[in-house]
């Protein structure tokens, strides 16, 4: 019985910590070579600015890692 409180406990602490950095994520912006992206959820960016100084043509690609 003392195990499965643990094994319960351990869950319950797991799902609540990565429930926490999911949402310090969402509304954070990053940027990568002069594209700045707001995260809107825990798979979909917005690109919300662009530093022109990186030139005029831009490749937005169809993934992206912060």
């Amino acid at each position: 019985m003392k195990k499965q409180v643990q094994l319960i406990i351990s869950a319950i602490v797991m799902v609540w910590m990565s429930l926490a950095g999911y949402g310090q994520n969402v509304g954070n912006d990053f940027t990568i070579e002069g594209i700045k992206y707001k995260i809107t959820s825990a798979t979909t960016v917005e690109i919300v600015d662009y530093d022109t100084s990186f030139g005029t043509e831009v490749t937005i690609l169809p993934t992206i890692t912060d």
